[in-house]
């Protein structure tokens, strides 16, 4: 289980035991109980004091969680090309997950970049790539023609099949390895790469 104190995200374990872990819940506010007694035969968990029922905890706790994991890390690894040739090519595209890792200067939070509102902005090597972290909400057709129309490199990573006992640990191995998670919703290098191979393939099939 996951809670907030002083602004930022803590696991179950890492506070003291009750009502004195001092945690909010990151969805609606309200107080939180720590259960973390070594002695408790139950699953270590936060609840909600008041009982009540918060039905996007889960979804709050692991989006912000991702943000904290990259913003902490200052890394991410990254598909490098994502692309498929359209049907007049000479044989399918094999799509192959071809990866990089990305180091950043700074990682912004929930900044407004003219008409959208990333969830990150990262800087490398004086360049900004926008990342968008979905776990039920994923960018939609309205967000996507702004992001085309500033031309942003955006990253959509998608968590939405994320174990709900959401755990740090497992949130950065999957943040490291699991590049199937991730599709860019628009790279103008990927673009280009794209109209290339597609000329080049239309170009050879002239000849055969």
């Amino acid at each position: 289980g996951n809670g907030e104190a002083s602004g930022n995200y803590v696991l179950v374990d890492d506070v003291a035991n009750g009502k004195s872990c001092e945690c909010t819940c990151p969805n609606c506010g309200s107080v939180l109980v720590a259960y973390n007694n070594p002695k408790n035969k139950k699953v270590h968990h936060f609840q909600h004091l008041s009982n009540a029922e918060c039905r996007n905890y889960y979804e709050t706790v692991l989006h912000y969680m991702a943000k904290q994991v990259i913003e902490e890390n200052k890394s991410l690894v990254v598909p490098e090309i994502n692309f498929q040739l359209s049907s007049y090519s000479l044989a399918p595209y094999e799509r192959k997950e071809v990866k990089r890792s990305l180091v950043f200067e700074s990682v912004i939070v929930e900044k407004n970049a003219k008409d959208i509102r990333p969830d990150l902005m990262c800087i490398t090597n004086g360049k900004t790539l926008y990342i968008e972290i979905a776990v039920s909400h994923f960018v939609d057709e309205v967000k996507r023609n702004k992001i085309k129309a500033n031309n942003f490199p955006v990253l959509e990573i998608d968590l939405s099949g994320f174990s709900r006992e959401v755990q740090k640990e497992q949130l950065i191995k999957t943040l490291k390895e699991k590049i199937g998670n991730m599709k860019w919703i628009h790279n103008s290098k990927i673009q280009l790469r794209h109209e290339r191979a597609e000329a080049i393939t239309k170009l050879i099939k002239t000849f055969i």
